[in-house]
């Protein structure tokens, strides 16, 4: 009996070193990921998680937004923390989302009930204004591929209102536009460079159309 139960001792000491090890690997894989940007929000430098970073570039790849410009308006609404939460309004998360806010407009895009969404986590925060940032491309038919296009999306963003006839930007367009700017893009691994996946987004030339 003793050396049975010495034998079992040493299996769950071995278990839990094991799941101690892949812990930590884990861990260690987490930690390893590296930033697509340095993000600055008005000179100074953000701290903007890497792996919300790559979501959001997986994100901009599957709905086909600019990645640079959901960084821009994330900086602004939230300078990059989840957890943000703005109560005048209930606006919370990275984007600032409010259910209220989606309450009141129809989008038809939403494929569950996104009142079961957390917006305090980043990725039902991100998923939701990919949805909502979809129903306005389409009702409006925005063309993307243009800066003016983003402006038009930004000013529906913040106003919910027809874009449809705006030329010229407003103030919050020209700040999420200016943290754009102040996106300093990080050079990749060479493997990396040459998979098409980690290639940066060439919709439009660097904004320019705001002196500031």
């Amino acid at each position: 009996m003793k050396k049975i139960g010495k034998v079992i001792s040493l299996v769950l000491i071995l278990s839990i070193l094991l799941s101690t090890s892949a812990m930590a690997m884990v861990q260690v894989e987490i930690e390893n990921v590296e930033p697509l940007y340095d993000v600055y929000k008005n000179g100074a430098r953000v701290n903007a998680c890497p792996e919300i970073q790559h979501m959001i570039r997986d994100f901009a790849q599957e709905y086909d937004f600019c990645e640079k410009v959901i960084m821009g308006m994330i900086v602004l609404e939230s300078t990059f923390n989840p957890k943000a939460h703005n109560q005048s309004g209930d606006w919370r998360g990275l984007a600032q989302i409010s259910p209220f806010w989606i309450g009141n407009r129809p989008i038809e895009r939403f494929c569950d009930d996104y009142r079961n969404r957390d917006l305090f986590d980043s990725y039902d925060n991100l998923l939701t204004l990919m949805e909502i940032w979809s129903y306005a491309r389409d009702r409006y038919n925005l063309d993307l591929s243009t800066e003016h296009g983003y402006i038009q999306l930004l000013f529906w963003h913040s106003t919910g209102r027809n874009p449809t006839n705006i030329i010229n930007g407003t103030q919050y367009t020209r700040q999420v536009m200016r943290f754009v700017d102040e996106l300093v893009e990080l050079e990749q691994p060479d493997y990396l460079e040459q998979l098409d996946y980690f290639e940066p987004f060439d919709y439009f030339e660097p904004f320019e159309l705001f002196e500031y």
